[in-house]
């Protein structure tokens, strides 16, 4: 009876974790509509640097603010509100990803969440991970606010 109960205990706790765990953030459909995102690129990782930020190729951009060129270095995103702690790029991308849909402010990624989004190829088309799976990347970059 005591293992049962136990099993039972465990079960209910595995059906309530998903209400009490943080929420997943918005998938790409819905943050790259965001207006306070200042510049989106589709850009690849060519190194990182010493101090652990990422050298990059912009292969284009979709979003920008007047009179604002891309980085060639993205440092990683600010984790503080007076942005001084930085997680670094070299840190938070998984080995092997090189290629990314990034949503940047300055040289930081925009946020601790939704901002960056793997990009690769399939079948001759940009594919991009939206956080929810991989879809066309064109029709997605085409709801971007002008």
């Amino acid at each position: 009876m005591r293992t049962f109960l136990m099993g039972l205990a465990f079960l209910a706790a595995g059906f309530s974790a998903p209400l009490i765990a943080d929420e997943l953030p918005p998938a790409l459909e819905s943050a790259i509509t965001d207006p306070a995102i200042p510049m989106i690129v589709d850009a690849t990782i060519l190194s990182f640097n010493p101090e652990g930020h990422a050298v990059i190729r912009v292969n284009r951009v979709y979003k920008k603010p007047a009179k604002t060129e891309p980085p060639k270095v993205v440092r990683g995103y600010a984790y503080d509100p007076a942005g001084e702690k930085i997680a670094l790029m070299r840190v938070i991308i998984n080995k092997g990803e090189d290629r990314f849909l990034f949503f940047l402010q300055g040289d930081l990624l925009h946020s601790t969440y939704n901002n960056r989004f793997q990009i690769r190829e399939k079948d001759n088309t940009l594919t991009v991970n939206t956080g929810r799976g991989w879809k066309p990347l064109q029709p997605i970059v085409a709801t971007i606010p002008k």
